[in-house]
């Protein structure tokens, strides 16, 4: 007779562990096909407010700073009219998210390979946009 408690945690028998084992093996390939599923039709949000979030990471990677001006040609993506909407002037002048930033702030870590990638090519526009759409889809499917 198995008694319960703590006294008697980590004492399973060898079909336990099997099952166990073969529970998280198959809990985390359907949660990679989820991921795989969600990610292959390439196409990235198109939502205007977003475009903070999307590139405010690469921003504080290379910049150090929660700042749009560096990365302002980004964010406003060749529309100057439309970016007034999702950026708004800051103290002393400074173009700032009209939205939180905690989110992009908290992703950062995972933007890393793609920011070290682009510094070794110089942080071309064009692969920057690019990279940025890719990292945004993969850390929203992530989260």
């Amino acid at each position: 007779m198995r008694r319960g408690g703590w006294a008697w945690y980590g004492r399973h028998s060898t079909s336990d562990r099997k099952t166990r084992g073969r529970t998280l093996r198959t809990s985390v390939l359907i949660g990679l096909v989820c991921f795989i599923v969600y990610n292959a039709n390439f196409r990235s949000i198109s939502a205007g407010d977003t475009y903070p979030a999307r590139y405010l990471p690469f921003g504080i990677l290379r910049y150090g700073s929660l700042s749009l001006d560096p990365i302002l040609p980004l964010v406003r993506q060749g529309q100057p009219a439309a970016g007034s909407y999702w950026i708004q002037t800051g103290r002393n002048g400074r173009a700032v998210s009209l939205y939180p930033v905690v989110l992009p702030v908290l992703i950062t870590p995972l933007y890393v390979p793609a920011a070290l990638y682009l510094q070794s090519r110089e942080w071309p526009e064009e692969a920057t946009d690019r990279a940025a759409q890719i990292m945004e889809k993969v850390t929203a499917s992530l989260l």
